[in-house]
């Protein structure tokens, strides 16, 4: 027998564990390597072995006649049969082997065992038409994933229903009417109910195979196999799920609206490496150039994006435009976008608008031709609303990104702290409400914009200064219009320089009067916050400040704790323990000096009078920071006939709570500044 041995077909398995049979569980296992060691180097026969108790008489016979060439199944073609749905018993027969020898030969080529059910799935499932694989892989490209080896899972928003709905019916014959359901999950992160729509595929060769060509590691991945079976619609519904289309909106509205757009795919979770290969595929298969782009180039552990170059990006979307359900038209079709952004009818009037003559050019027209582009203007900027004036969220990305990067120690002064209003009109942007709320005795943003002569007089003072009238121009003349006086805002700047000077690391802030989102920016824009815990008694305040915090974590990739409770300062400080926060960091309302709606809980119209609302708000609020903060700030100023911050700095002094004084230096007209204190309170 041992002439008729070949060793050599027992490399690479000569280590593999082969298990007896249940009849034989007592007895010991072994492998290729001891099997080759009990013939050739102790000389024993089979029978000796067997007799010996070493091992089962089954597992050595089959060992015999695998290196003896009896069993010449090779591994590739055991698992392709095997694949097949082939039971063991019949891939046994047709090769004239026994059941005990399969059984052994498939744990030598470690194939996993499957039942019934699997054999019977292979037999009887119906394969995905070309059609189904081409948008399995490009939704697998985007936003589907896996729910188990063989099964895909699709997931999204409530805003896309219509498009999930669309895959559902896509793979009607492979996924249930039961598992299509939606759902509302709390972000425990942001406190916010969000809810999604999903479904998933029944168990399928041909989804596994894609699924596994996918998680070859613990992470999705792109390899060449995966990218050869992309075609037109696949590449469709991979922009539908995770592709971006920036039509440069603003500077068309300075030009001839002849900007090119800007193509990107978000395969921010891929390697780098499947970023090029991406890159690669789209040059050599379709032609189309694109590079990459570093979400955060100041972090190497951000992913990358790829962007289609400006001269393919039309060429990139007329390839899938005709594959895109019409919901995504805004994604190829710049009308289409307009309308989605509410001014396809300000195209052709605002060109001729923002080529109006400005300045002595201005000033030379006659006065009906004058008249002409103001009455144009303030069309324009009553039909654009708050955005006029404060843009979108995705306007200001950049605005953002300057934030978090932005060196707060510019602003550290000795004693004082710089002012710096970079990103403020981006923070403001996604509070509405901003636009009604206005100083004491003033007129709100809205009010001067729907006052005909107001609106007339600003935006004929910004043509004369030689500018458009939108954007900060605006702001500007509308807060001082006629000596108004602008509602106050925490700078985000500002807000990060006093987190990086005061909090520890990886501190847990709280902040009891959150406001207008300057400070939640800078907390989340400072290495030192671990979490930030934030309470806004106003409704509308708190729905811009969950808005916000959704942009941050989208745009600007925050992922630390960011919760905002719709609550009552001073209830909400009651609920926490002592020192449950590393530092607090607020700016109360004063008194009544601004007026953010007629809703009752502002603390003013709690407290009638002013000497209430000290005691019983102020005062109180900063014993409860003291209790449960190790180290508390509070911005506060005199304000017309109350002495605020002379009230405060008085009893704080006395109840030996004030640590530090230090002041903010804001810039007025004239070069001139004015002060505001920060007192540093603690125990």
């Amino acid at each position: 027998m041992v002439s008729l041995i070949d060793w050599n077909r027992g490399d690479g398995l000569w280590d593999i564990q082969i298990k007896n049979g249940s009849r034989n569980r007592q007895k010991n296992h072994i492998t290729l390597r001891e099997f080759h060691k009990y013939i050739e180097e102790d000389k024993m026969l089979i029978k000796e072995i067997a007799r010996s108790g070493l091992t089962s008489k089954h597992l050595l016979q089959f060992m015999s006649n695998f290196f003896q060439g009896k069993i010449s199944l090779t591994k590739d073609e055991f698992v392709q049969t095997y694949k097949k749905g082939i039971s063991l018993e019949d891939i046994a027969k047709k090769h004239n082997i026994t059941r005990n020898d399969i059984t052994f030969l498939r744990q030598l080529y470690n194939v996993k065992a499957t039942g019934a059910t699997y054999q019977n799935r292979k037999q009887t499932e119906e394969p995905l038409t070309d059609r189904q694989k081409h948008i399995l892989y490009g939704s697998m490209m985007g936003d589907a994933g896996m729910i188990s080896p063989s099964s895909a899972k699709f997931k999204h928003g409530i805003k896309q229903k219509d498009y999930l709905l669309w895959k559902h019916k896509e793979f009607s014959n492979l996924a249930t009417e039961q598992s299509l359901k939606g759902e509302t999950t709390l972000d425990k992160r942001s406190g916010n109910w969000n809810e999604t729509w999903r479904f998933y595929t029944h168990a399928n060769s041909d989804v596994e195979e894609c699924i596994t060509e996918f998680y070859k590691h613990e992470t999705k991945e792109i390899s060449p196999l995966i990218l050869d079976n992309l075609n037109e619609l696949s590449m469709a519904v991979w922009y539908m799920d995770d592709g971006k289309t920036d039509w440069s909106y603003s500077k068309m509205e300075k030009t001839d609206w002849d900007i090119t757009p800007e193509c990107s795919l978000c395969t921010d979770w891929f390697s780098k490496k499947s970023c090029n290969l991406i890159v690669d595929w789209l040059n050599t298969r379709w032609g189309i150039k694109s590079h990459l782009r570093q979400r955060k180039v100041s972090d190497p552990n951000k992913g990358y994006r790829v962007i289609i170059d400006s001269d393919c990006a039309y060429q990139f979307l007329n390839l899938i435009k005709s594959h895109m359900l019409p919901m995504f038209a805004y994604k190829y079709d710049f009308t289409t976008y307009l309308k989605k952004r509410g001014v396809d009818q300000v195209k052709i009037s605002y060109t001729e608008l923002i080529r109006s003559p400005k300045g002595d050019d201005f000033q030379s027209l006659i006065p009906e031709d004058q008249d002409h582009f103001i009455h144009g203007f303030m069309k324009y900027i009553r039909k654009k609303g708050f955005r006029s004036v404060f843009g979108t969220p995705e306007s200001h990305i950049k605005a953002m990104q300057k934030i978090l990067d932005y060196d707060s120690g510019k602003l550290m002064h000795d004693s004082e702290i710089g002012f710096n209003s970079l990103g403020n009109r981006f923070v403001i942007s996604h509070f509405p409400n901003f636009w009604t709320s206005k100083a004491k005795a003033s007129m709100s943003i809205k009010e001067t914009v729907d006052n005909d002569r107001y609106l007339y007089e600003i935006v004929r003072s910004i043509l004369i200064d030689g500018y458009t009238p939108k954007g900060s121009r605006l702001w500007q003349k509308l807060n001082r219009y006629r000596g108004n006086k602008s509602i106050s805002s925490f700078m985000p700047c500002v807000a990060k320089a006093i987190y990086d000077k005061y909090c520890p690391k990886k501190a847990k802030v709280l902040d009891p009067c959150s406001g207008y989102g300057g400070r939640v920016t800078g907390a989340a824009a400072s290495d030192k916050v671990l979490s930030y815990t934030g309470c806004e008694v106003n409704i509308n305040t708190w729905k811009g400040l969950r808005d916000l915090t959704e942009t941050l974590r989208e745009y600007g990739d925050i992922t630390k704790s960011m919760p905002i409770y719709n609550q009552d300062a001073i209830q909400c400080m009651q609920q926490f323990r002592e020192d449950a926060f590393d530092f607090i960091f607020t700016s109360p309302p004063y008194f009544d000096a601004e007026e953010y709606d007629e809703n009752q809980s502002q603390s003013c119209w709690k407290y009638a009078h002013y000497t209430d609302w000290f005691d019983e708000f102020l005062l109180q609020g900063v014993k409860d920071m003291v209790r449960i903060s190790k180290l508390a700030i509070v911005n506060v100023a005199n304000t017309g006939g109350y002495k605020i911050a002379d009230d405060l700095r008085k009893e704080v002094s006395k109840e030996g709570l004030l640590k530090e004084e230090f002041r903010l230096r804001i810039p007025q007209f004239g070069g001139k500044f004015r002060y505001e204190p920060l007192f540093v309170l603690s125990k």
